[in-house]
C-alpha cells in the first residue's frame, strides 16, 4: 500500500490485514499489521497474548501457548517446540524436513550443529540452519562432487561448494570418474556414459541432476538403476 507520505507499507486500514495474516489483525500506526489487544490473538498458534514489545500475537509464558507441538514460549515471545519430538514430520523453508528444535526461537529447523547434518554431501550446518557442503576441503572427504571446497561465500558467509579440478580428484567418487563442467567455471565429479556409473551407490545411470545445476552425474531414472535395498525417488535423483 502507498501511504500519504509516499511510502510503501503493509496496510492502510484493518481490512488490509485480514487476508492471509491473522483473522483479527489491525493496521498499526507504522503501516504494519499486528495487534493492540489480547482479544485479537485468540486461537493464534504464535500465542494468545498481544506482546507489546513486538506489537504482534505471541506469548509471555507457556500458558499463552495452546497449539499442538508448540506449547513452549520461546525467548522471542513466539510459541514453539520444546524438543525434537515436537518436530517429527515437520517441513520447513524450501520444503526441507526440519526435525531439530531450536529452543531460542521455538522453530523446527534443519540443523543447529554439524552433528545434525548426516548426509556426506552436506555435513556442515550453516548460519541459516540449513546443511551445506563445506567450510574447508576436509568437509569434502566423502562428497560426490569432489574433494576441494571452493567458491566460499556463494551460498552463505564462509560456506562453499565441493568441486574438482582434474579427473584424478574424482577417482572413487560416487558422482562419477570424470571432472566435468556444465558450461560454467565450476567443475564437479561426473560421468559421460552409463558405463561410468556401473555399481555406483548414487545410481547406475549417467543423467543430468536438476538440483545439481546441470552436471552429468551418476544417478537414477528408475528403481532398476539403484543398488539393492535403495529406491529412486524420481527420475534424475540419487538413489535413497
Amino acid at each position: 500500500m502507498c501511504n500519504s507520505s509516499g511510502n510503501c507499507v503493509r496496510c492502510l486500514t484493518d481490512a488490509n490485514c485480514n487476508a492471509g495474516y491473522t483473522p483479527n489483525a489491525v493496521c498499526l500506526p507504522d503501516g504494519q499489521c499486528g495487534c493492540n489487544a489480547d482479544a485479537q490473538c485468540a486461537g493464534q498458534s504464535a500465542g494468545t497474548r498481544c506482546v507489546q514489545s513486538i506489537q504482534n500475537c505471541g506469548c509471555q509464558s507457556d500458558a499463552d501457548c495452546s497449539a499442538a507441538g508448540a506449547l513452549t514460549c520461546a525467548a522471542n515471545h513466539r510459541c514453539g517446540c520444546s524438543s525434537n519430538q515436537d518436530c517429527v514430520g515437520k517441513i520447513g523453508l524450501s520444503e526441507s524436513p526440519s526435525p531439530v528444535c531450536d529452543p531460542s526461537s521455538g522453530a523446527c529447523v534443519v540443523c543447529l550443529s554439524d552433528a545434525d547434518c548426516t548426509d556426506p554431501n552436506g555435513p556442515v550446518c550453516g548460519p541459516s540452519q540449513f546443511c551445506y557442503a563445506c567450510r574447508t576441503s576436509t568437509d569434502c572427504a566423502q562428497n560426490s562432487n569432489g574433494p576441494v571446497c571452493g567458491d566460499l561465500g556463494a551460498d552463505e558467509p564462509g560456506i562453499g561448494w565441493c568441486v574438482c579440478n582434474t579427473d584424478t580428484d574424482c577417482a572413487g567418487r560416487a558422482g562419477g570418474p570424470y571432472c566435468v563442467s556444465n558450461g560454467s567455471t565450476i567443475k564437479k565429479c561426473g560421468c559421460a556414459t552409463n558405463a561410468d556409473c556401473a555399481g555406483d551407490a548414487q545410481g547406475h545411470a549417467c543423467v543430468t541432476i536438476p538440483q545439481s545445476g546441470g552436471w552429468l552425474q551418476c544417478a537414477c531414472t528408475t528403481a532398476a538403476d539403484c543398488p539393492s535395498g535403495k529406491a529412486c525417488p524420481y527420475a534424475g535423483a540419487t538413489c535413497q
